[in-house]
């Protein structure tokens, strides 16, 4: 979709500027795979428009992705995108872990993934002391898929990789306690109820289990612990969740005092 600018131009999301432009009205334009799209702070109040940015060393798609601060010794500063892993027509799973600087506007190769993986979760958190070559804030691969066609639980990973900027160094802390590939992982505080866990935590989740595992400075222990059940999933039945109905159907369900009751 084309995003307004400033007077009639209009830029649709490969950064393509269409002038004279009198509606934001759909594009057939595609992005290359390898595309980088950045909206700027200052660019989203002058122009509300998406800009692109160089484009990565290798295209790829299912790949993770990451901010952390730029490694050290590759002519970066401040914090950097990370691009790791993923698959291309060259290979079904990928080790290429590259870095996008920002305040240089330039990429780098950086050290590969120690398992080359598709369908890969990324994210950021502090790195773990009882990990050794490790130091300061880490990107963290989680899971993923290592065969040559998805969905197929038997090539699901449980894999953990850290990956330190100061150190420009890969390790594996322990493994998720569950495989899982196209997952969701976020960081913060550890739940406080969940014995083993404190500090800061990344919680990777998949249906029908989620886990959290502690992974902060100070603490010589890197541990997963499985935490309780999503509540009902909900959908467009408004105030009703979704239940398994007959032959693999769904239909909606009223919450009603506490309970789901048919509707």
């Amino acid at each position: 979709m084309r995003a307004r600018s400033t007077g009639e131009d209009f830029v649709d999301a490969c950064g393509c500027r269409a002038l004279g432009a009198t509606r934001s009205d759909a594009v057939a334009a595609r992005c290359p795979a390898d595309a980088l799209l950045a909206l700027t702070a200052t660019l989203a109040q002058a122009q509300s428009a998406w800009v692109a940015v160089p484009h990565m060393p290798t295209a790829r798609n299912g790949l993770g992705g990451t901010s952390a601060p730029c490694p050290k010794g590759e002519g970066f500063r401040g914090t950097c995108v990370y691009a790791i892993g993923g698959q291309n027509a060259n290979s079904p799973a990928l080790g290429t872990v590259e870095a996008y600087s920002p305040a240089t506007n330039t990429w780098r190769s950086l050290p590969q993934l120690p398992t080359p993986r598709y369908a890969v979760t990324a994210t950021t958190a502090p790195c773990p002391q009882a990990v050794r070559g490790l130091a300061g804030t880490c990107g963290y691969a989680i899971g993923g898929f290592t065969g040559t066609q998805w969905p197929d639980p038997a090539h699901d990973v449980g894999t953990v990789e850290a990956y330190s900027p100061a150190t420009n160094t890969w390790r594996t802390p322990p493994q998720l306690p569950t495989t899982r590939s196209f997952a969701a992982a976020t960081t913060a505080p550890c739940p406080p109820a969940v014995a083993g866990l404190r500090g800061s935590c990344v919680y990777r989740r998949r249906r029908p289990q989620r886990h959290a595992g502690g992974v902060q400075p100070g603490h010589q222990r890197v541990a997963f612990a499985p935490l309780p059940p999503d509540p009902p999933r909900r959908s467009r039945c408004g105030d009703r969740a979704l239940s398994p109905g007959r032959r693999g159907l769904a239909r909606c369900m009223r919450v009603r005092r506490g309970r789901l009751q048919p509707h």
